[in-house]
């Protein structure tokens, strides 16, 4: 049988600027970040409610929902079998569609955007990618060693400008002012869709 791909699907007014939105949850990820409220309940698996395809539609039909998101995890790393998935939920829900990705798979994120399969992606820009030093204060916010860099900022390049597309940067406490200033001004100056600093919050693992 196959394992279940989405969880905990959700009403939303928060996640999306002025916008009730239908958020689906994929359980992977490539990285392990810092305090992610998201992946700490997905890794463990409590509290999981797994949802079918036909689930997600239904929602989407709601009058009051106006799109649809789908966040993780990371989806994409799920490759051709969440293509799949995504071709199926464009095919039957009349809504824009917003995919969160962490960047890191330019290729998947280009053929998404060409076969239309989003109306814009949601990228968290954790660090100022396009510094060459630091690398050890972006390994403890992701967890992750060896980050192509470069490969995330050609996702944040090629997802730019499209209707429902926005960056977000948490106000980590390992972030200094001066490298939390570096990344908003970078962003104004260089990348015409939303760009939003979101404060740390804390909480109990469990």
């Amino acid at each position: 049988m196959r394992e279940p791909m989405f969880f905990n699907l959700q009403c939303s007014l928060v996640d999306h600027p002025e916008t009730i939105s239908a958020v689906v949850y994929t359980r992977f990820c490539n990285w392990n970040c810092w305090g992610c409220h998201n992946m700490k309940y997905l890794l463990k698996g409590k509290d999981l409610v797994s949802y079918t395809m036909e689930d997600i539609i239904q929602a989407a039909k709601n009058p009051l929902v106006e799109l649809l998101i789908i966040t993780g995890g990371e989806p994409l790393i799920q490759g051709d079998e969440f293509i799949d998935a995504l071709r199926y939920l464009r095919q039957n829900i009349e809504k824009p569609i917003r995919l969160d990705t962490n960047g890191t798979s330019p290729e998947l994120v280009k053929q998404v955007k060409e076969e239309g399969l989003v109306d814009g992606f949601a990228v968290d820009v954790k660090f100022p990618y396009w510094l060459e030093d630091h690398d050890n204060i972006l390994q403890k916010i992701t967890g992750t060693k060896d980050i192509d860099k470069s490969a995330i900022l050609k996702t944040m390049k090629m997802v730019d400008g499209m209707p429902f597309s926005l960056f977000r940067t948490v106000r980590y406490p390992i972030l200094s002012n001066e490298l939390l200033s570096c990344i908003t001004t970078y962003m104004k100056d260089n990348f015409t869709s939303p760009h939003f600093v979101n404060t740390y919050y804390t909480f109990n693992n469990v």
